[in-house]
């Protein structure tokens, strides 16, 4: 009996020994559950997060973007000059009416001498058209005034177009007597309204 037991000794041990690893086994097992997002602990969220830049990349970023925002000023301050110069240039060219003699539509020296000057500006500007007025003074019927400032308006479109403005840039219309720049009676307002005025056409 002795002697049986002491067989029996070592496989009861073993078996005890399986027990116990068994049981300590189930108890470290954690089954993951289906579709249960994984937890991540505060300290590997701040570990995780991407890094800003640091204090001299952030003074470096603040330079460029000032020195973007003074470049973007100073161009709309050029822009704004280039636009009030070419807006003090139009107003001198539309001030530069040529004047005739009485009944006649042709071109003085005097007039030949402005346009030459109006043909400058538009070979140096092709972004503008020009629309020629012409003028009569109050004396002849209204019919016969439309027709000389026809006449007027003819002759300096066919100038300009000698000089080398493109015929399509330049159109012109009369007036005749209906638009006078002085109201008077005499010979020196006659003169003032015996005229072809000159109007810029931005395209």
């Amino acid at each position: 009996m002795e002697n049986k037991n002491r067989r029996l000794l070592p496989v009861i041990l073993v078996w005890i020994s399986l027990i116990f690893l068994f049981s300590c086994a189930k108890k470290d097992i954690r089954p993951v559950e289906a579709g249960k997002p994984r937890v991540v602990s505060p300290e590997a969220k701040e570990i995780a997060k991407p890094a800003g830049p640091s204090a001299e990349e952030q003074k470096a970023m603040d330079l460029e973007a000032e020195k973007k925002e003074k470049l973007k000023s100073l161009a709309m301050l050029k822009e704004e000059k280039i636009e009030e110069r070419l807006l003090s240039e139009i107003r001198a060219f539309e001030s530069n009416p040529i004047y005739f003699e009485f009944d006649k539509s042709d071109l003085t020296p005097d007039a030949r001498a402005t346009l030459r000057k109006l043909a400058d500006w538009l070979r140096e500007n092709p972004r503008f058209d020009v629309h020629i007025e012409g003028h009569c003074d109050e004396r002849g019927s209204s019919g016969y005034n439309l027709a000389l400032g026809e006449s007027r308006a003819r002759a300096a479109r066919r100038y300009l177009q000698m000089l080398g403005i493109e015929a399509n840039r330049i159109s012109i219309v009369s007036y005749g007597e209906e638009r006078p720049v002085d109201s008077g009676h005499s010979e020196e307002a006659w003169a003032k309204n015996r005229r072809d005025e000159f109007k810029l056409i931005r395209r």
